[in-house]
Protein backbone atom coordinates (compact mmCIF):
# COMPACT_ATOMS: atom_id res chain seq x y z
CA UNK A 1 0.00 0.00 0.00
CA UNK A 2 2.92 2.10 0.96
CA UNK A 3 3.79 2.38 -3.15
CA UNK A 4 0.12 2.74 -4.16
CA UNK A 5 0.04 6.07 -1.98
CA UNK A 6 3.24 7.31 -3.09
CA UNK A 7 2.71 6.91 -6.61
CA UNK A 8 -0.85 8.39 -6.11
CA UNK A 9 0.58 11.56 -4.96
CA UNK A 10 3.20 11.85 -7.58
CA UNK A 11 1.27 11.31 -10.51
CA UNK A 12 -2.20 12.25 -9.25
CA UNK A 13 -3.63 8.91 -11.02
CA UNK A 14 -7.24 8.78 -8.72
CA UNK A 15 -7.22 5.41 -6.88
CA UNK A 16 -9.48 2.99 -5.17
CA UNK A 17 -8.69 -0.63 -4.02
CA UNK A 18 -11.10 -1.81 -6.36
CA UNK A 19 -10.54 0.55 -9.50
CA UNK A 20 -7.72 0.95 -11.95
CA UNK A 21 -6.88 4.63 -13.41
CA UNK A 22 -4.74 6.22 -16.46
CA UNK A 23 -4.19 9.78 -16.81
CA UNK A 24 -0.75 10.83 -15.76
CA UNK A 25 1.94 12.53 -17.88
CA UNK A 26 4.62 12.39 -15.99
CA UNK A 27 7.62 10.20 -16.73
CA UNK A 28 8.78 8.11 -13.95
CA UNK A 29 11.80 6.08 -12.86
CA UNK A 30 11.08 2.44 -11.36
CA UNK A 31 14.18 0.95 -9.45
CA UNK A 32 13.08 -3.28 -9.79
CA UNK A 33 15.55 -5.85 -8.95
CA UNK A 34 18.05 -4.04 -9.39
CA UNK A 35 16.50 -2.79 -13.29
CA UNK A 36 15.29 0.79 -13.67
CA UNK A 37 12.17 1.01 -15.95
CA UNK A 38 10.60 4.76 -17.21
CA UNK A 39 7.47 5.64 -18.67
CA UNK A 40 4.18 6.57 -17.59
CA UNK A 41 1.76 5.03 -15.58
CA UNK A 42 -1.34 3.35 -17.11
CA UNK A 43 -3.14 1.98 -14.65
CA UNK A 44 -2.48 1.06 -11.06
CA UNK A 45 -4.10 -1.63 -8.90
CA UNK A 46 -3.36 -2.83 -5.34
CA UNK A 47 -0.55 -5.25 -6.51
CA UNK A 48 0.69 -4.03 -9.80
CA UNK A 49 1.53 -1.61 -12.07
CA UNK A 50 1.27 -0.79 -15.54
CA UNK A 51 4.02 1.40 -17.40
CA UNK A 52 3.77 2.63 -20.54
CA UNK A 53 6.95 2.89 -21.82
CA UNK A 54 8.46 5.68 -24.20
CA UNK A 55 9.01 2.81 -27.06
CA UNK A 56 5.15 2.20 -26.79
CA UNK A 57 6.30 -1.34 -24.35
CA UNK A 58 3.66 -1.85 -21.85
CA UNK A 59 5.67 -3.01 -18.42
CA UNK A 60 4.20 -4.95 -15.78
CA UNK A 61 5.08 -4.05 -12.57
CA UNK A 62 4.88 -6.09 -9.25
CA UNK A 63 4.15 -3.25 -6.38
CA UNK A 64 6.01 -5.23 -3.73
CA UNK A 65 9.30 -5.50 -5.98
CA UNK A 66 9.64 -1.99 -6.35
CA UNK A 67 12.65 -0.46 -4.24
CA UNK A 68 12.43 3.02 -5.36
CA UNK A 69 10.83 5.66 -7.47
CA UNK A 70 11.27 8.89 -8.58
CA UNK A 71 9.90 11.53 -11.02
CA UNK A 72 12.16 12.27 -14.35
CA UNK A 73 10.68 15.07 -16.18
CA UNK A 74 6.94 16.33 -15.56
CA UNK A 75 5.76 15.43 -19.06
CA UNK A 76 6.02 11.98 -20.95
CA UNK A 77 7.50 12.14 -24.16
CA UNK A 78 7.32 9.00 -26.33
CA UNK A 79 10.72 8.67 -28.04
CA UNK A 80 10.99 10.47 -31.51
CA UNK A 81 10.42 8.02 -34.59
CA UNK A 82 14.67 8.79 -35.52
CA UNK A 83 15.14 7.72 -32.04
CA UNK A 84 13.15 4.15 -31.94
CA UNK A 85 14.40 3.67 -35.99
CA UNK A 86 17.98 3.65 -34.67
CA UNK A 87 17.14 1.44 -31.51
CA UNK A 88 15.48 -1.24 -33.95
CA UNK A 89 18.60 -1.06 -36.01
CA UNK A 90 20.67 -2.27 -33.23
CA UNK A 91 17.74 -4.47 -31.70
CA UNK A 92 18.10 -6.40 -35.28
CA UNK A 93 21.40 -5.75 -36.51
CA UNK A 94 23.31 -4.54 -39.73
CA UNK A 95 21.21 -8.12 -42.11
CA UNK A 96 18.09 -5.69 -41.44
CA UNK A 97 16.71 -2.21 -42.12
CA UNK A 98 14.46 -0.09 -40.86
CA UNK A 99 12.23 2.03 -42.90
CA UNK A 100 9.98 4.70 -41.59
CA UNK A 101 6.50 6.69 -43.36
CA UNK A 102 3.69 8.16 -42.30
CA UNK A 103 2.78 6.34 -38.74
CA UNK A 104 4.83 3.10 -39.28
CA UNK A 105 8.76 1.83 -38.47
CA UNK A 106 9.03 -1.29 -40.33
CA UNK A 107 12.00 -3.43 -39.98
CA UNK A 108 13.00 -5.97 -42.40
CA UNK A 109 15.97 -7.97 -44.28
CA UNK A 110 18.22 -5.38 -46.44
CA UNK A 111 16.30 -3.89 -49.34
CA UNK A 112 13.03 -5.30 -48.96
CA UNK A 113 11.72 -2.86 -45.66
CA UNK A 114 10.12 -0.13 -48.57
CA UNK A 115 7.28 -2.79 -49.95
CA UNK A 116 6.47 -3.63 -46.54
CA UNK A 117 5.96 0.35 -44.98
CA UNK A 118 4.04 0.73 -47.92
CA UNK A 119 1.60 -1.57 -47.28
CA UNK A 120 1.54 -1.42 -43.70
CA UNK A 121 1.36 2.44 -43.93
CA UNK A 122 -1.78 1.87 -47.06
CA UNK A 123 -3.56 -0.14 -44.37
CA UNK A 124 -3.29 2.90 -41.85
CA UNK A 125 -4.59 5.29 -44.24
CA UNK A 126 -7.33 3.06 -45.33
CA UNK A 127 -8.15 1.73 -42.26
CA UNK A 128 -8.90 5.73 -41.29
CA UNK A 129 -11.03 6.57 -44.06
CA UNK A 130 -13.54 3.54 -43.48
CA UNK A 131 -13.94 3.47 -39.82
CA UNK A 132 -14.06 7.38 -39.52
CA UNK A 133 -16.64 7.08 -42.76
CA UNK A 134 -19.16 4.77 -40.27
CA UNK A 135 -19.30 6.91 -37.53
CA UNK A 136 -16.35 5.73 -35.29
CA UNK A 137 -14.46 8.24 -33.47
CA UNK A 138 -10.62 7.08 -33.89
CA UNK A 139 -7.70 8.47 -31.81
CA UNK A 140 -4.08 9.18 -33.57
CA UNK A 141 -1.34 6.24 -32.69
CA UNK A 142 1.03 7.94 -29.64
CA UNK A 143 3.53 5.88 -30.75
CA UNK A 144 5.25 5.04 -34.31
CA UNK A 145 3.47 1.83 -34.68
CA UNK A 146 6.73 -1.21 -35.24
CA UNK A 147 6.43 -3.91 -37.83
CA UNK A 148 9.25 -6.80 -37.13
CA UNK A 149 9.30 -8.56 -40.60
CA UNK A 150 11.58 -11.83 -40.25
CA UNK A 151 13.60 -13.36 -42.77
CA UNK A 152 13.09 -17.26 -42.27
CA UNK A 153 10.67 -19.62 -39.63
CA UNK A 154 13.52 -20.05 -37.37
CA UNK A 155 13.94 -16.49 -37.00
CA UNK A 156 10.82 -15.80 -36.08
CA UNK A 157 10.52 -18.51 -33.99
CA UNK A 158 13.50 -16.90 -32.00
CA UNK A 159 11.55 -13.64 -31.61
CA UNK A 160 8.84 -15.65 -30.61
CA UNK A 161 10.57 -16.57 -27.33
CA UNK A 162 12.24 -13.44 -26.27
CA UNK A 163 8.68 -12.16 -27.09
CA UNK A 164 6.73 -14.72 -25.00
CA UNK A 165 4.36 -16.52 -27.55
CA UNK A 166 4.07 -19.68 -28.02
CA UNK A 167 5.58 -21.43 -30.96
CA UNK A 168 2.67 -23.17 -33.36
CA UNK A 169 4.01 -24.70 -36.54
CA UNK A 170 1.15 -22.99 -38.28
CA UNK A 171 1.54 -19.54 -37.13
CA UNK A 172 2.73 -16.76 -39.79
CA UNK A 173 2.27 -13.78 -37.56
CA UNK A 174 0.95 -12.00 -34.40
CA UNK A 175 -0.10 -8.77 -33.30
CA UNK A 176 1.11 -8.39 -29.52
CA UNK A 177 -0.74 -5.90 -27.30
CA UNK A 178 2.22 -5.70 -24.67
CA UNK A 179 5.17 -5.25 -27.10
CA UNK A 180 2.86 -2.42 -29.55
CA UNK A 181 4.35 -4.93 -32.43
CA UNK A 182 3.54 -6.70 -35.35
CA UNK A 183 5.69 -9.84 -35.76
CA UNK A 184 5.73 -12.11 -39.21
CA UNK A 185 8.63 -13.48 -41.42
CA UNK A 186 8.49 -14.27 -45.53
CA UNK A 187 7.66 -17.79 -45.39
CA UNK A 188 8.85 -18.16 -49.69
CA UNK A 189 7.50 -21.18 -51.10
CA UNK A 190 5.85 -22.18 -47.54
CA UNK A 191 3.50 -19.86 -47.97
CA UNK A 192 1.86 -21.83 -51.05
CA UNK A 193 0.71 -24.45 -48.52
CA UNK A 194 -3.13 -24.81 -47.68
CA UNK A 195 -3.41 -27.16 -45.10
CA UNK A 196 -6.37 -26.37 -43.50
CA UNK A 197 -6.74 -29.05 -41.35
CA UNK A 198 -5.32 -27.15 -38.38
CA UNK A 199 -8.44 -25.10 -38.42
CA UNK A 200 -10.45 -27.51 -37.25
CA UNK A 201 -8.76 -27.65 -34.18
CA UNK A 202 -10.28 -26.07 -30.98
CA UNK A 203 -10.42 -22.35 -30.30
CA UNK A 204 -8.07 -22.79 -27.25
CA UNK A 205 -5.00 -24.00 -29.58
CA UNK A 206 -5.10 -20.59 -31.32
CA UNK A 207 -5.09 -18.51 -27.82
CA UNK A 208 -1.45 -17.57 -27.26
CA UNK A 209 -1.10 -16.29 -23.85
CA UNK A 210 2.12 -13.88 -22.67
CA UNK A 211 0.63 -11.74 -19.93
CA UNK A 212 -1.83 -10.63 -22.38
CA UNK A 213 -2.89 -13.15 -25.73
CA UNK A 214 -1.19 -12.34 -28.97
CA UNK A 215 -3.59 -11.71 -31.99
CA UNK A 216 -1.94 -14.20 -34.55
CA UNK A 217 -2.57 -15.70 -38.08
CA UNK A 218 -2.36 -19.14 -39.38
CA UNK A 219 -2.25 -20.81 -42.78
CA UNK A 220 -2.59 -17.40 -45.55
CA UNK A 221 -0.20 -16.06 -47.45
CA UNK A 222 1.98 -12.91 -46.70
CA UNK A 223 0.09 -10.00 -47.50
CA UNK A 224 -2.84 -11.85 -46.09
CA UNK A 225 -1.33 -12.07 -42.79
CA UNK A 226 0.08 -8.54 -42.86
CA UNK A 227 -3.59 -7.05 -43.40
CA UNK A 228 -5.10 -9.30 -40.50
CA UNK A 229 -2.38 -8.60 -37.94
CA UNK A 230 -2.10 -4.56 -39.24
CA UNK A 231 -5.75 -4.12 -38.56
CA UNK A 232 -5.08 -5.04 -35.00
CA UNK A 233 -2.19 -3.19 -34.63
CA UNK A 234 -4.09 -0.02 -35.70
CA UNK A 235 -7.90 -0.83 -33.97
CA UNK A 236 -5.39 -1.53 -30.70
CA UNK A 237 -3.43 2.04 -31.53
CA UNK A 238 -6.58 4.16 -32.27
CA UNK A 239 -8.69 3.54 -29.18
CA UNK A 240 -10.84 0.80 -30.60
CA UNK A 241 -9.70 -2.04 -28.18
CA UNK A 242 -7.60 -1.26 -24.76
CA UNK A 243 -4.15 -2.83 -24.73
CA UNK A 244 -4.03 -3.59 -21.05
CA UNK A 245 -8.47 -4.99 -19.79
CA UNK A 246 -9.79 -8.11 -21.89
CA UNK A 247 -11.02 -7.15 -24.88
CA UNK A 248 -13.54 -10.42 -26.03
CA UNK A 249 -11.49 -11.76 -28.90
CA UNK A 250 -14.84 -12.58 -31.07
CA UNK A 251 -14.46 -8.55 -31.62
CA UNK A 252 -11.02 -8.12 -32.15
CA UNK A 253 -11.01 -11.23 -34.60
CA UNK A 254 -13.99 -9.90 -36.09
CA UNK A 255 -13.09 -6.46 -36.66
CA UNK A 256 -9.90 -7.71 -38.40
CA UNK A 257 -11.63 -10.30 -40.70
CA UNK A 258 -14.21 -7.73 -41.96
CA UNK A 259 -11.07 -5.67 -43.13
CA UNK A 260 -9.42 -8.52 -44.76
CA UNK A 261 -12.03 -8.33 -47.71
CA UNK A 262 -10.85 -6.22 -50.88
CA UNK A 263 -14.26 -4.28 -50.64
CA UNK A 264 -13.92 -2.98 -47.50
CA UNK A 265 -10.56 -1.70 -47.38
CA UNK A 266 -11.32 -0.24 -51.11
CA UNK A 267 -11.03 3.31 -50.69
CA UNK A 268 -13.78 4.01 -53.35
CA UNK A 269 -16.36 1.34 -51.82
CA UNK A 270 -16.60 3.24 -48.74
CA UNK A 271 -20.42 3.99 -48.17
CA UNK A 272 -21.37 3.13 -51.15
CA UNK A 273 -22.20 -0.04 -53.23
CA UNK A 274 -24.32 -3.08 -51.66
CA UNK A 275 -23.35 -5.28 -48.63
CA UNK A 276 -22.32 -8.42 -50.96
CA UNK A 277 -19.38 -6.06 -52.47
CA UNK A 278 -17.93 -5.96 -48.72
CA UNK A 279 -18.31 -9.48 -48.04
CA UNK A 280 -15.03 -11.29 -47.03
CA UNK A 281 -16.00 -14.83 -49.08
CA UNK A 282 -13.99 -17.13 -47.64
CA UNK A 283 -15.47 -16.22 -44.02
CA UNK A 284 -18.81 -15.95 -45.76
CA UNK A 285 -18.68 -19.13 -46.89
CA UNK A 286 -17.52 -20.82 -43.62
CA UNK A 287 -20.07 -19.61 -41.86
CA UNK A 288 -22.51 -20.53 -44.10
CA UNK A 289 -21.06 -24.22 -43.46
CA UNK A 290 -20.98 -23.47 -39.52
CA UNK A 291 -25.07 -22.68 -39.56
CA UNK A 292 -25.86 -25.68 -41.80
CA UNK A 293 -24.11 -28.12 -40.40
CA UNK A 294 -23.31 -27.52 -36.83
CA UNK A 295 -24.17 -24.12 -35.04
CA UNK A 296 -27.05 -24.70 -32.25
CA UNK A 297 -30.09 -22.75 -32.38
CA UNK A 298 -30.25 -19.93 -29.64
CA UNK A 299 -26.62 -20.10 -29.54
CA UNK A 300 -25.42 -15.90 -29.60
CA UNK A 301 -25.70 -15.50 -26.36
CA UNK A 302 -23.10 -18.04 -25.14
CA UNK A 303 -20.77 -17.16 -28.17
CA UNK A 304 -21.05 -13.10 -26.68
CA UNK A 305 -20.28 -14.32 -23.43
CA UNK A 306 -17.19 -16.53 -23.19
CA UNK A 307 -14.04 -16.60 -25.67
CA UNK A 308 -14.27 -19.83 -25.37
CA UNK A 309 -17.24 -22.12 -26.64
CA UNK A 310 -16.66 -25.55 -25.86
CA UNK A 311 -16.29 -27.60 -29.26
CA UNK A 312 -16.48 -25.00 -31.49
CA UNK A 313 -13.33 -25.09 -34.35
CA UNK A 314 -11.20 -22.29 -34.75
CA UNK A 315 -12.36 -22.03 -38.20
CA UNK A 316 -16.13 -22.00 -36.64
CA UNK A 317 -14.48 -19.10 -34.28
CA UNK A 318 -13.75 -17.04 -36.79
CA UNK A 319 -16.62 -17.47 -39.25
CA UNK A 320 -18.89 -16.22 -37.18
CA UNK A 321 -16.89 -13.40 -35.30
CA UNK A 322 -16.48 -11.82 -38.87
CA UNK A 323 -20.57 -12.55 -39.36
CA UNK A 324 -20.97 -11.15 -36.00
CA UNK A 325 -18.98 -8.00 -36.74
CA UNK A 326 -20.13 -7.43 -40.52
CA UNK A 327 -23.65 -7.40 -39.61
CA UNK A 328 -23.11 -5.12 -36.81
CA UNK A 329 -21.03 -2.61 -38.61
CA UNK A 330 -23.62 -2.83 -41.79
CA UNK A 331 -26.81 -2.43 -39.75
CA UNK A 332 -26.22 -1.04 -36.63
CA UNK A 333 -22.73 0.91 -36.99
CA UNK A 334 -23.65 3.58 -34.26
CA UNK A 335 -24.51 1.13 -32.05
CA UNK A 336 -21.52 -1.13 -32.85
CA UNK A 337 -19.32 2.02 -32.25
CA UNK A 338 -20.80 2.34 -29.01
CA UNK A 339 -20.41 -1.10 -27.63
CA UNK A 340 -15.87 -0.84 -28.75
CA UNK A 341 -16.50 2.30 -26.72
CA UNK A 342 -17.76 0.97 -23.91
CA UNK A 343 -15.87 -1.96 -23.38
CA UNK A 344 -12.24 -0.04 -24.29
CA UNK A 345 -13.73 2.10 -21.37
CA UNK A 346 -13.96 -0.38 -19.16
CA UNK A 347 -11.41 -0.59 -15.83
CA UNK A 348 -8.72 -3.05 -17.35
CA UNK A 349 -7.66 -4.22 -14.09
CA UNK A 350 -10.64 -5.61 -13.58
CA UNK A 351 -11.66 -9.51 -14.91
CA UNK A 352 -15.03 -9.47 -17.49
CA UNK A 353 -17.10 -11.93 -16.38
CA UNK A 354 -19.71 -13.29 -18.93
CA UNK A 355 -22.29 -12.12 -17.24
CA UNK A 356 -21.17 -8.54 -17.92
CA UNK A 357 -20.03 -9.28 -21.48
CA UNK A 358 -23.90 -9.80 -22.44
CA UNK A 359 -25.27 -6.91 -20.06
CA UNK A 360 -22.58 -4.54 -21.89
CA UNK A 361 -23.96 -5.81 -25.55
CA UNK A 362 -27.42 -5.95 -24.89
CA UNK A 363 -26.99 -2.41 -23.51
CA UNK A 364 -24.93 -1.00 -26.56
CA UNK A 365 -26.62 -3.17 -29.13
CA UNK A 366 -30.13 -4.48 -27.88
CA UNK A 367 -31.67 -6.31 -25.02
CA UNK A 368 -33.32 -8.72 -27.12
CA UNK A 369 -30.74 -11.44 -28.21
CA UNK A 370 -33.42 -13.97 -29.37
CA UNK A 371 -34.86 -11.39 -31.68
CA UNK A 372 -31.11 -9.71 -33.00
CA UNK A 373 -30.07 -13.65 -33.48
CA UNK A 374 -32.94 -14.00 -35.78
CA UNK A 375 -32.47 -10.63 -37.82
CA UNK A 376 -28.34 -12.13 -38.00
CA UNK A 377 -29.20 -15.20 -39.45
CA UNK A 378 -31.90 -13.81 -41.90
CA UNK A 379 -29.67 -11.41 -42.79
CA UNK A 380 -26.82 -13.98 -44.38
CA UNK A 381 -29.62 -15.94 -45.61
CA UNK A 382 -30.86 -13.10 -47.67
CA UNK A 383 -26.89 -12.78 -48.85
CA UNK A 384 -26.55 -15.55 -50.40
Amino acid sequence: MKWILKIVAVTGICFAPVDASAGSDKLLEFLVEGETHQGKVEALGENDCWLLGRDGRMIRLRLNDVKSFRRVEPKFRPYPAAEMRDRLQREFGKEYEVVGSGRYLVCAPRGRAKRYVELFDDIYRTFRVNFGARGFQLSKPEFPMVAIVLRDRKSFHAYQKVDGVPIRGQLLGYYHPVSNRVALFEPGTVAASKDHTDWQSPITALTLPAGFNAFGSIQAGLEDTIIHEATHQVAFNTGLHTRIGPTPRWVVEGLATVFEADGVRHRNTVGVGSAKSRINRGRFIGFQNYVAKRRKSKSLESFIADDTVPGLSALDFYSQSWALSFYLMETRSRQYAGFLKQIAARDPLQPYTAAERVADFKTAVGNDLSRLETGFLRYFDQLK
